[in-house]
C-alpha cells in the first residue's frame, strides 16, 4: 500500500479495495467533498455515496417533472380522446411517483447499493431513459 493509499483510506475511513466504488461516479466528487465540508460533516466514502445518491434521487426528481410537463403539455394539446386517456393515465401513474421517497439506500464502503424502495415498476415501465442516466451519473444501478 503507497502512502497515498494510506492517507485516502484514512482520510475516506475506508479501505484500499473500498476506493474503487467512487470509479464509476460521474458526479463532481470534488465539489461533494466541499459541501460536505460546508455542512460540518467529515467526509468519508460512506458520506460521499450517501451524497451521490441523494443527487441522484434528486436528478431523477427532475427528470421527473420533465416528463409530466411534457405529458401535460401533450394532453393540453390533444383533442383525441383515445390519446387523451392514455395521456390521463401516464399522468396520474407519473402522479404517484416522489423520487426523494421512492430511492432508498445504504452505504457501507463495498456493500454500498441504491434501490427503489417503492414504485420500482412504474419507474421502469414509464421512465427506463431517466433511470439510465441518473444510474450512469451515480455509477451505481437500482
Amino acid at each position: 500500500m503507497t502512502n497515498r493509499d494510506k492517507a485516502l483510506t484514512a482520510f475516506l475511513d475506508c479501505g484500499t479495495d473500498d476506493l474503487s466504488i467512487l470509479d464509476d461516479v460521474e458526479y463532481d466528487v470534488g465539489k461533494i467533498i466541499e459541501e460536505l465540508y460546508a455542512e460540518g460533516v467529515r467526509p468519508s466514502l460512506n458520506a460521499i455515496t450517501s451524497t451521490v445518491f441523494r443527487m441522484g434521487a434528486e436528478e431523477m426528481a427532475a427528470l421527473l417533472a420533465e416528463e409530466i410537463r411534457n405529458a401535460q403539455d401533450e394532453f393540453d394539446a390533444n383533442p383525441d380522446y383515445d390519446k387523451s386517456v392514455a395521456l390521463n393515465e401516464l399522468l396520474f401513474a407519473l402522479g404517484q411517483l416522489n423520487p426523494h421517497d421512492d430511492i432508498g439506500w445504504h452505504c457501507n464502503c463495498l456493500d454500498t447499493n441504491v434501490y427503489f424502495a417503492r414504485n420500482e415498476e412504474l419507474y421502469r415501465m414509464y421512465l427506463p431513459d431517466a433511470i439510465e442516466r441518473v444510474e450512469a451519473h451515480m455509477g451505481f444501478s437500482f
